[in-house]
């Protein structure tokens, strides 16, 4: 994706600031306003992505970095390095588009209801890279996802390098303090209880610095993945899933990531007029678009979407135009046509700060997915279950996602849990852009959505 303003770090000499960002080698230390007004969604893509929902604006988190095939390196205390340079995904673009355009299109029917709300197409794509990985005769599942049976355990891999690297930023004022920019994520494996058996030796072939495999009681599992995730890359929200007693069983499979895209120079604040759903006018906190600047700006047939850059990602608006309503949008639509037909133009209006939180029970949709065929979790048991088969008993996720004059910073984890039965140049026309009303949010990163939003009310707090 094209990146058009200047990245101020200690590695700004060796990165274009053009539209794409040039390759970076690894280098890593040893240490690990409408008739009827409608609600803002805001989405995040695959735990790291996600869209949120806000008021009547959608907004899409995007992040930008360049691709790194060395993700980090495992020490002998078990603590892992981060990338210290921004990393970009390996896979080409069609295969991540794919998986990108799936996770988002799953989740977006959830962002339909009245109120602020958020998903993490991010996480969720991580989950079912695992899941896929560990299991056969898939293949029905593989297409639904997004994925590529013959190379899913690839694919999961280096989503995985792309959403770990961490940058520090420096500010043009030197009273402001350095803050930290990251991507971080982890896919976990964990055998609940004590009826199924892992083979140790197929365990080899999937283990990779950001895949962990586990094991513990079912009264402790929940506490236990707290713990890993809350060590591994800083998870703050709880795990979607609550502790059983020790004579469940099975394989809890979960995608989480956290982020933080860190401001040099934070952007102003101003209160301005939001028109809610009921057609009430009130005043929220927001920053203005300058027509100096560039943005990412695409009008559909009835929405207008803008991109405002943070530094390394960026967050997507999308308005529904005059007459419209959020729910009439397709949010994957309008992500699609926005991040491949979007053209750069100078701004003037402004766009809400927000933040959201909230938990979603994805298990009955996931279930149209699956054909019981299933062999799940096959490739890492060293025996067969008791019923010759595990199913499916839950997909939760939990998200959380915030916009405010420092930057976004973001956190999403999904948990399937598998039982068993006991562009172009800028053009210097400018638009205008007033978020007044709901609208989705999507939160991008290296053009993978990892948050997505429907925000009715900026004021509300997560």
């Amino acid at each position: 994706m094209k990146l058009k303003k200047q990245i101020r770090s200690d590695y700004e000499d060796a990165m274009k600031v053009e539209h794409d960002l040039s390759s970076l080698s690894s280098s890593l230390d040893i240490s690990s306003t409408s008739k009827k007004k409608s609600k803002l969604f805001v989405i995040i893509p695959a735990s790291l992505a996600g869209v949120l929902v806000i008021g009547g604006i959608v907004g899409v988190s995007l992040a930008l970095s360049n691709r790194s095939s060395l993700a980090g390196i495992l020490i002998n205390d078990g603590k892992y390095l981060l990338n210290k340079e921004v990393t970009r995904f390996q896979e080409d673009d069609i295969s991540l588009n794919n998986i990108a355009n799936a996770s988002l299109d799953f989740l977006d029917d959830y962002l339909l209801e009245e109120g602020n709300s958020v998903v993490s197409p991010a996480s969720l794509a991580l989950a079912n890279g695992a899941l896929l990985t560990v299991s056969s005769q898939v293949e029905q599942l593989s297409e639904q996802t997004g994925f590529e049976i013959e190379r899913v355990q690839n694919q999961l891999i280096d989503l995985l390098n792309g959403l770990n690297w961490e940058m520090i930023i420096k500010s043009d004022d030197p009273y402001v303090p350095e803050q930290n920019s990251y991507i971080k994520s982890l896919v976990l494996v964990q055998n609940v209880g004590d009826v199924l058996e892992y083979d140790n030796d197929k365990i080899k072939n999937f283990e990779d610095t950001y895949i962990q495999f586990a094991k513990s009681k079912g009264a402790k599992a929940a506490s236990d993945a707290q713990k890993i995730f809350k060590e591994r890359i800083g998870l703050s929200i709880n795990v979607p899933f609550e502790n059983g007693n020790d004579d469940d069983f099975g394989i809890n499979i979960s995608g989480a990531l956290t982020m933080a895209d860190s401001l040099a120079n934070p952007f102003g604040t101003t209160d301005r007029p939001f028109t809610l759903n009921d057609g009430t006018t009130i005043q929220v906190p927001t920053t203005s678009l300058y027509e100096r600047e560039d943005y990412l700006y695409y009008e559909g047939a009835n929405y207008t979407a803008l991109v405002q850059q943070i530094e390394y990602t960026s967050l997507l608006f999308v308005l529904p135009n005059e007459g419209y309503e959020l729910s009439d949008i397709d949010l994957t639509d309008a992500y699609k046509d926005t991040m491949e037909n979007g053209k750069y133009y100078g701004a003037e209006g402004y766009i809400p700060y927000f933040s959201v939180e909230e938990s979603k029970n994805l298990t009955e949709k996931y279930y149209k997915m699956l054909t019981k065929e299933e062999k799940l979790c096959e490739k890492i048991l060293k025996y067969k279950p008791i019923n010759d088969n595990l199913y499916i008993s839950a997909v939760l996720q939990n998200s959380k996602f915030e916009f405010n004059k420092y930057g976004v910073k973001g956190e999403s984890i999904t948990t399937i849990q598998v039982a068993g039965d006991s562009a172009e140049d800028p053009v210097k026309e400018i638009k205008t852009f007033e978020c007044d009303r709901p609208f989705y949010a999507v939160s991008i990163y290296d053009n993978f959505p990892l948050f997505a939003m429907r925000i009715d009310n900026p004021l509300l707090q997560a």
